[in-house]
């Protein structure tokens, strides 16, 4: 059984990867794109305080309005669009005044590559490679839901490979939202792609040794159930906290509370109660599932764009609040973890009862 489950392993990891490498169609690439750019910025009249987001590429603009329009006119209206003309196979996003003949509004040409911004390549790295990823994190979630404890090394073999991953996104979000990293910089883009490179085909290896080393797998668990509830907590007390310069600081402590406590409860607990292992199975796959998902179709705000517009940008940290579909995702998570603990529970009852039996279960 072991044996059946490293193969099946390598499989996910290694064979998937060369298919879609060998392929000589275009990659799968699974980005928001247009359709999240137009959820924020759905009309031709869109109003621009200080920021601008591009979905497309993960770039937070920092915009100086004063330099785009006069003063003395009335505050102008924006729209966006792509350029026919295509770049590095990418088309490339442009904004610029809506003219109106009614009100005479003066704006210089805006080129945002001219523009201060902070850019998420790391993130931008998994999106443009989101058609194996979700592959991965939606089929394995559909069958850790059903299976997921009996099939437990496999389990903590794949979910270890994706809190590795997790681990450096979240280290290269803090480091590009102070602004360290950026594609604005050479090295600093070679970096990124460096660490995700690494973070990939190094996160395999990491998954084995959780099975081989009892304690990483507690780690592991620690790690993914503290950024699912930190994240979601941040989320809902974000809007309670004033303006500041610290919220970064603020998200990153309480990540780690959250993470170093969830550790801590694992080391404690270990495998004491079979049925709450047999849940946070299910809490991890639906959160994994749900990821994959949020590739395909979007949906909930980019953290790190909320964090950042609600210190820099009243006007879009509003509109974000306001289509962030927070409840949609709890619901839609909290049916299938429910569902995925009773196959688990169920399915590992009768796995259970077939082998004190002495029924074969292969």
């Amino acid at each position: 059984m072991q044996m059946r489950n490293y193969l099946f392993c390598i499989f996910l990891f290694c064979i998937i990867p060369l298919i879609n490498k060998s392929n000589e169609q275009v990659p799968i690439k699974v980005k928001q794109t247009i359709l999240e750019q137009s959820s924020y910025y759905n009309d031709d009249n869109i109003k621009i305080k200080n920021c601008f987001l591009d979905f497309n590429e993960l770039k937070f603009y920092e915009i100086k309005i004063e330099n785009i329009h006069h003063i003395n006119s009335p505050d102008p209206l924006f729209k966006f669009h792509f350029d026919k003309k295509i770049e590095n196979d990418k088309e490339k996003l442009s904004i610029e005044c809506n003219p109106d003949e009614k009100i005479k509004v003066k704006c210089n040409e805006i080129d945002l590559d001219e523009l201060e911004y902070k850019s998420f390549d790391f993130d931008l790295h998994i999106a443009e490679t989101g058609g194996m990823i979700t592959f991965l994190l939606v089929l394995v979630g559909l069958f850790c839901l059903r299976n997921g404890y009996i099939y437990y090394n496999l389990t903590i073999v794949f979910y270890s490979a994706f809190s590795f991953i997790l681990f450096w996104r979240e280290f290269c979000e803090f480091l590009e939202m102070l602004g360290q990293l950026s594609t604005k910089n050479e090295v600093s883009k070679s970096v990124s792609l460096t660490v995700y490179i690494f973070a990939v085909i190094t996160s395999s290896v990491y998954g084995y040794i959780s099975i081989k080393i009892k304690f990483i797998k507690y780690i592991t668990f620690g790690l993914i159930d503290g950024l699912m509830v930190g994240k979601v907590l941040f989320y809902l007390i974000l809007t309670g906290l004033e303006k500041d310069d610290n919220l970064i600081l603020d998200y990153f402590i309480v990540e780690i509370i959250f993470i170093l406590a969830f550790i801590v409860f694992w080391l404690l607990f270990r495998e004491k109660y079979i049925y709450v292992n047999m849940i946070n199975i299910c809490l991890i796959s639906s959160y994994g599932m749900l990821y994959g998902i949020h590739l395909l179709i979007g949906g909930l705000p980019f953290l790190p764009f909320f964090i950042l517009a609600k210190e820099k940008d009243d006007i879009l940290y509003n509109t974000m609040t306001e289509k962030h579909y927070l409840l949609h995702y709890i619901i839609v998570f909290m049916g299938i973890a429910s569902l995925g603990s009773y196959f688990n529970i169920t399915n590992y009852t009768a796995f259970m009862a077939k082998k004190k039996k002495h029924i074969s279960t292969y």
